[in-house]
């Protein structure tokens, strides 16, 4: 599906292409041309993508695009966010705020391997720790983490992996709910 978006200014119509896939009410790929577009995009999403309990989730990375669109794709699919682009700002706003989720990069500056996690499981063990990474091998440390994705897996996959995560917190299933197929 295409959305065309128009806004006028002094006459002129500016129009923002959002190429927009929705298929049985799941989001698919989101392209937005600009930002001016984004708050036409998130109404007409809201009618797209079902809403799962509001739940706090910290996304942390020190990439701003990664960044930007994590807090994209979770806002859209009802997830209250919180951004920190550095390990010391995330550990600063899980220490002042609510937070039930940390999705976080693994390679931060300023903390070694899984200096991250440990810290934050410190501060607050009963948060759910989300590492994604875009290495095959990881450091000691990282079994802290409660789910691990690989670095580009689709929104879809993501949001499932986060859902079938927290649904696991509510109601404890067999097994641990590590992974997506991708290295521990």
């Amino acid at each position: 599906m295409v959305l065309y978006v128009c806004q006028q200014d002094t006459g002129v119509h500016a129009c923002d292409l959002l190429q927009i896939n929705c298929s049985d009410r799941k989001l698919n790929t989101l392209f937005i041309a600009r930002p001016a577009a984004r708050r036409a995009a998130l109404r007409w999403l809201e009618k797209c993508v079902s809403k799962v309990n509001p739940m706090v989730i910290l996304c942390v990375d020190d990439d701003p695009a990664g960044l930007m669109a994590r807090r994209l794709v979770l806002s859209i699919a009802g997830y209250d966010v919180l951004t920190a682009c550095s390990g010391d700002a995330a550990l600063r706003i899980l220490g002042s705020h609510h937070v039930d989720l940390v999705v976080t990069d693994h390679f931060l500056p300023g903390f070694a391997d899984a200096e991250i996690m440990v810290s934050m499981k410190q501060m607050k063990p009963e948060v759910l720790l989300v590492l994604l990474t875009g290495t095959p091998v990881l450091p000691p440390g990282t079994e802290l983490a409660d789910l691990v994705l690989i670095k580009g897996i689709a929104p879809p996959q993501f949001l499932a992996a986060i859902a079938k995560l927290v649904e696991g917190r509510q109601a404890p299933a067999e097994g641990n709910p590590r992974g997506n197929g991708g290295p521990r």
